[in-house]
């Protein structure tokens, strides 16, 4: 190990015994209970990969018999054994397939049997987060009928997600969402074994364990190197759908409304200050830890640094004698400032992943129309300004290696041969 990451480890080391708050790694428990429509393509282990590319460690169980749903989970004795284990951190609940969109029985019976199920999982985990799997309902045949009725059922179980989710104070996961929007993207690839069958093939289990990922873990999935043995630009494309459906409607999924989700965005300015404000969501109180030993109870906490550094931020929430927590890394350098133009010339060009885990490479993306004759090239800087890397960039994705590259805050500019700039972007690496 290289002197400058042996010094990295021993900072993060420093800083969480100074926070006295836990920095170990924590691998979550996760139950899913559902039916053939969880357990196909064995969809809960994508998710756990998802989780390890994103360095968030779950183990998953999975008990889900074939053509069930809630009128069999709520009176079956195996699944009230598994809330009896205790300790899950992540409880799935899938209705079942004609339940979904009401077809077999009404809504309001399902939500009976849900209470029953998700009372009884809290009993035992108290401060488990629970989430219904709305599923995708499958497209009969080729045809615009069958098209039509298969927008009209996934409409129908999405209003039922909704009012169900309200009904038990839990989250959804959208996997049908985002298997609507890829099939209104592209209706000439397939994502269901065949028509007429409800069953994701494995690039619906991929799409829906992209929705998944993003809300369990609450992090942007797009970029990341893993395609589960599939087409890369199709997962690609479904990873960037997933975190348009997960993160532009967040609080329509119940994020942080029925339990308490940490999560913050914050400021740079006037050299050292940080403002940093709390996400909305549920919480009794919180506490701040900085990362350089001070702390603070308040919601938008004004935070003045000694001097420019990186340092480990963490927030917890607290509601109703649970906790939810969040960490990442702050750069405070008149280099990396507020003044960047985030690529202001460049409508279009997208730097992703960003931050980014797991991963030895960033993908700089430039739309053709903006280019022109010009021949554009990218300088990554490190926050004192040295320049790191150096490459030319074509149309379309450009993907760029990050090497021997710490965890930290760069920046990324992009210019024309000719020396003018088009734009900045702050680059993140967890």
């Amino acid at each position: 190990m290289s002197l400058k990451k042996i010094i990295l480890v021993v900072l993060w080391i420093v800083q969480c015994i100074v926070h006295s708050t836990e920095c170990r790694a924590y691998t979550k428990k996760a139950l899913f209970i559902g039916n053939s429509l969880t357990y196909t393509n064995n969809m809960p282990q994508t998710v756990k990969a998802f989780g390890d590319m994103l360095g968030d460690s779950i183990d998953v169980t999975m008990y889900a018999p074939g053509g069930t749903g809630f009128v069999n989970h709520h009176i079956d004795p195996n699944v009230y054994q598994l809330f009896r284990q205790g300790l899950w951190d992540i409880i799935v609940l899938q209705p079942g397939s004609n339940e979904s969109p009401a077809f077999s029985f009404p809504i309001d019976s399902t939500i009976v049997w849900g209470e029953m199920l998700v009372d009884s999982a809290r009993a035992y985990n108290k401060c488990a987060k629970i989430f219904l799997y709305e599923i995708s309902y499958g497209v009969m045949s080729p045809t615009p009928p069958s098209t039509s009725n298969y927008f009209f059922a996934q409409s129908r179980i999405k209003m039922n997600m909704l009012r169900l989710a309200d009904s038990l104070n839990v989250c959804i996961a959208p996997g049908g969402e985002v298997m609507r929007s890829i099939w209104t993207e592209d209706s000439s690839f397939l994502l269901w074994g065949s028509y007429g069958d409800i069953h994701p093939n494995a690039y619906g289990s991929y799409a829906i364990a992209s929705a998944f990922a993003g809300i369990l873990f609450k992090k942007h999935i797009s970029g990341l190197p893993f395609y589960s043995g599939l087409d890369s630009n199709k997962c690609k494309l479904y990873q960037h759908i997933a975190d348009s459906i997960v993160f532009t409607s967040s609080i329509e999924w119940g994020t942080g409304v029925y339990s308490p989700d940490a999560a913050f965005h914050y400021t740079v300015s006037g050299g050292n200050s940080v403002q940093f404000n709390v996400a909305p969501s549920v919480y009794d109180s919180l506490r701040w830890y900085f990362g350089d030993g001070a702390e603070s109870i308040l919601p938008n906490p004004l935070k003045t640094y000694a001097s420019g550094h990186q340092y480990y931020v963490r927030l917890v929430t607290y509601a109703n004698g649970c906790a939810d927590t969040y960490d990442t890394l702050v750069a405070i350098s008149n280099f990396i400032s507020n003044e960047i133009t985030d690529f202001a010339s460049l409508s279009g060009c997208l730097i992703y992943p960003n931050p980014i885990i797991g991963s030895s490479m960033v993908t700089v993306y430039l739309p053709s129309d903006k280019l022109l004759l010009n021949k554009v090239r990218c300088i990554i800087y490190d926050m004192t300004g040295r320049e790191l890397i150096q490459s030319s960039l074509i149309n379309g994705e450009n993907f760029i290696m990050l090497e021997g590259i710490s965890k930290g805050f760069y920046m990324v500019n992009i210019l024309y041969e000719s020396g003018e700039t088009l734009g900045f972007k702050k680059l993140i690496i967890q």
